[in-house]
């Protein structure tokens, strides 16, 4: 995975759920989401869009505040990887993108693959995602084999010292499971 360094200020403005499907509510927000089918590299891939958005902030049409804003792309059976995920300025900092993520694990009963790129804030995500009791993280070699991982230094990195998480010659593939 490569790291990536991206602007912190994002405000999303208020959600529209005229195409989402309303999949339930996590820590008080609450979650949509929308399938859709694209070219991804002249290939038609499943993407599944997800906004939480919260209950108690509404503007005048009644539209709520847009938390955040997380796009997955399939890439095998149940097997999705993060393209994007955007966390509105306004509720930065609360931790809030571990446990979305660990609400659509349970949800959804998918797998979430790392994006390929990796911001400050999305290695964090994965970092705390580990910590959780209700998830699993851990790493795959480009041939498959299972790899233990562990924290070091504030990040997720393989306990064999072989492969690196970021910005190495021998890097892995990093996922997410609900702990059973």
């Amino acid at each position: 995975m490569d790291r990536i360094n991206l602007n912190k200020s994002h405000r999303l403005g208020f959600f529209n759920n005229e195409e989402y499907e309303y999949l339930g509510s996590c820590s008080g927000y609450r979650c949509y989401s929308c399938d859709e089918e694209d070219l991804h590299w002249n290939d038609l891939s499943t993407y599944v869009y997800v906004d939480f958005t919260d209950p108690d902030n509404t503007n005048k049409r009644g539209h709520e505040k847009r938390v955040c804003e997380l796009q997955l792309r399939q890439t095998k059976k149940n097997v999705y990887e993060v393209e994007m995920m955007v966390i509105d300025n306004q509720y930065q900092g609360l931790g809030l993108s571990a446990t979305f993520y660990a609400y659509l694990l349970r949800k959804l009963r998918i797998t979430i693959k790392a994006g390929s790129s990796q911001s400050p804030g999305g290695i964090s995500i994965w970092t705390k995602l580990s910590k959780r009791r209700d998830v699993i993280v851990y790493g795959k070699t480009p041939s498959g084999r299972p790899i233990m991982m562990v924290e070091e230094c504030g990040e997720m990195q393989p306990i064999n010292g072989k492969f690196e998480a970021y910005d190495g010659d021998r890097q892995f593939e990093m996922y997410a499971v609900r702990a059973a």
